[in-house]
């Protein structure tokens, strides 16, 4: 039993090493502004950035459809041993998920999504976090005490 636990610390240790890497490169590839993520999706002349395509974006969103509702479900499905704030998690992480994927072909019609996209990154990183937050203070790892 102390082994699962160790494993399953790392997993979830590995997935914030994850939640870090995906807020630096969303920091990175977009910024954290409307107008530095009009500008990587609708293309910047000034800066010599082309627009996005629906290839393109199809190229990202593809995989994403498949990582993200996996990681979701497996920390929602631990989460289910705890008493804590299940469906407030679920409903930031499944809701930022579908805002932040859509945003991303949205954004083409209209530039005004791209708050739809900011909002749902934050929604996503918000419920993985708080996810991730509840399981290593239920394990321990947090430095604080156990819920029984």
């Amino acid at each position: 039993m102390r082994l699962l636990h160790w494993l399953l610390g790392l997993v979830l240790l590995a997935i914030a090493l994850q939640l870090l890497t995906a807020a630096e490169l969303f920091y990175l590839k977009f910024g954290f502004t409307p107008e530095s993520i009009q500008a990587a999706f609708l293309g910047d002349p000034e800066r010599f950035v082309a627009p996005r395509t629906v290839e393109g974006l199809l190229k990202t969103t593809v995989p994403h459809l498949l990582a993200i509702p996996a990681v979701g479900i497996f920390l929602l499905h631990l989460l289910s041993c705890t008493p804590r704030c299940r469906g407030l998690l679920a409903g930031l992480f499944f809701s930022g998920a579908l805002l932040d994927l859509s945003a991303n072909y949205l954004i083409l019609l209209s530039p005004l999504f791209v708050w739809v996209k900011l909002v749902g990154f934050f929604l996503l990183m918000a419920g993985a976090s708080g996810a991730l937050g509840v399981l290593l203070s239920q394990m321990g790892l947090t430095g604080r005490q156990k819920v029984t």
